[in-house]
């Protein structure tokens, strides 16, 4: 463990930032190690939207058949705040449950 200990002190001397330490727990890959599970997942949601953006956009423009979710964000946007359209529904569909 000792010699361990050394071989870190030794190589923090030639590292170009005087507080970064090798196995401090702090950095991009302790951050990334520590938080794993929960960057892959928001990783994951990212890719599929902009792949179903592209996809939309790009590939297949007709709109009658994939839209993209840029314009379904906008579209809820405008009928939950702007001209309270959905508001009726989602009463209307609170009552069911």
């Amino acid at each position: 463990m000792a010699s361990n200990r050394r071989v870190v002190i030794r190589l923090q001397q030639f590292l170009p930032l005087q507080g970064l330490r090798l196995y401090s727990g702090s950095g991009p890959i302790a951050f990334y190690k520590r938080h794993s599970s929960m960057l892959t997942k928001t990783m994951s949601i990212a890719i599929g939207l902009i792949l179903w953006h592209i996809v939309a956009t790009v590939l297949i423009h007709d709109t009658s058949i994939i839209v993209s979710p840029l314009v379904v964000v906008h579209t809820a946007y405008e009928m939950l705040f702007v001209t309270g359209e959905l508001y009726p529904h989602l009463f209307a569909r609170s009552l069911i449950f």
